[in-house]
């Protein structure tokens, strides 16, 4: 959490914009939604760590349109993404449930 609250207060306290650089799969989705939106483990507090933070790196339709090969998915990514597909969040934003 040390670096959310870093992170947070800098762009809160600067005024500045966060990007971040996540990977392209289940567990760069997931590290970019707890900085996001907070860790589940901590429950109703976390959201007061969430920052508004943008992703950088490759999306899904870069892929597309790049033609690069994608690595397949393991077990636990499958499991991390089913997961992550359970989140509110996620449901309501085509963007990250497509990712």
């Amino acid at each position: 959490m040390g670096t959310r609250t870093l992170v947070g207060s800098l762009s809160k306290q600067l005024s500045i914009p966060v990007r971040g650089l996540f990977d392209f799969n289940p567990f760069g989705v997931q590290i970019l939604l707890t900085y996001k939106l907070g860790s589940i483990g901590q429950g109703l507090e976390s959201f007061k760590f969430g920052v508004d933070i943008k992703w950088l790196g490759l999306h899904k339709q870069d892929i597309e349109k790049l033609n690069l090969i994608k690595a397949p998915m393991s077990n636990l990514d499958h499991s991390t993404a089913q997961r992550l597909l359970q989140f509110e969040c996620v449901k309501q934003s085509d963007f990250y449930s497509d990712q």
